[in-house]
């Protein structure tokens, strides 16, 4: 949601410092208060909760449209 991209804390690239993104608006220019270093916050990539059929483990796998063979990592099963 848009709340919770305003709400990001993410670590500073040059200092590790922990900055709060402030804004919805992606791809944006930050600036670190701490360390005065500049960097592009880019949009984050959005993943899907499915069930698999053979365990109910939650997987997350990136959205695409159509369809696609996939392979749980705990139990293998082909769905």
């Amino acid at each position: 949601t848009i709340d919770s991209l305003t709400d990001e804390a993410l670590p500073c690239p040059h200092c590790n410092t922990v900055i709060v993104a402030g804004t919805d608006e992606r791809p944006v220019e930050m600036t670190c208060g701490a360390c005065m270093g500049s960097f592009t916050l880019t949009a984050k990539i959005v993943k899907v909760e499915i069930d698999c059929p053979g365990c109910e483990r939650t997987l997350r796998i990136r959205p695409r449209p159509g369809t696609r063979e996939l392979k749980c990592p705990a139990c293998e099963s082909a769905f």
